[in-house]
């Protein structure tokens, strides 16, 4: 029977194969729910994490929880709505750790930006500086100038670096705005396999809830 015991002997394993930073990100919010009809259900803290989860990690989670039950199971990833209602638990309560806040970095990083891709260290000329102004302007002034902002010009010119940085000033000013970048063609396997899955509310939910939505090489779409 798989009880959290296993979960927390899933997070050892993944804690001794990722480096700190990558478990104490994704790993570590994560919570057992519940293991019912060969399904293995865990919370998450949000509809960001599921992607991740499911494109990095869930291969390892299947091995160690179909180990653990002696058969195949199935990875069900749920959002916490964090409801404030704890489960009845008579046993002593283990201490609990005071996270501290997420880094720059790893607000960058949820969010699929670059670190180095910012305003500062942009090279303004003549034949940008209209289209950095507008970044710089749709940064400022979120949703209320130029949206939706198309950037377009040729290879390697600096477009996909004005596009994160306008989500890296973003989260610099509001670390809580939910941004996020993502090539057209990720977006476009997103909606196909929420087709193929039957779960286009999810994907409606997952990219309304954003502040801040750039994809690449939109073109191709």
């Amino acid at each position: 029977m798989i009880t959290k015991g296993v979960w927390e002997t899933c997070q050892n394993e993944l804690r001794r194969k990722l480096n700190p930073h990558n478990y104490d990100s994704w790993i570590d919010p994560i919570s057992f729910e519940s293991f019912e009809n060969d399904i293995v259900t865990l919370s998450v803290p949000s509809v960001f994490f599921i992607d991740w989860i499911e494109e990095h990690y869930k291969a390892q989670i299947l091995d160690i929880f179909s180990g653990a039950a002696g058969k195949p199971v199935t990875l069900k990833l749920s959002v916490s709505h964090g409801n404030g209602q704890a489960p009845e638990n008579h046993a002593p309560q283990p201490k609990v750790e005071v996270r501290s806040e997420p880094s720059f970095s790893d607000l960058l990083e949820r969010s699929c930006l670059n670190e180095k891709h910012t305003f500062k260290n942009f090279v303004v000329g003549k034949s940008n500086e209209f289209c950095h102004a507008s970044c710089q302007a749709v940064a400022g002034n979120l949703g209320r100038v130029y949206n939706p902002l198309f950037i377009y010009g040729g290879v390697g010119l600096g477009k996909t670096h004005l596009l994160q940085a306008i989500g890296a000033e973003v989260l610099r000013k509001d670390p809580k705005a939910n941004v996020l970048y993502m090539t057209s063609e990720k977006f476009v396997n997103s909606m196909i396999n929420s087709l193929q899955q039957g779960s286009m509310p999810n994907f409606r939910r997952k990219y309304r809830s954003l502040d801040v939505l750039m994809v690449d090489d939109i073109q191709f779409i």
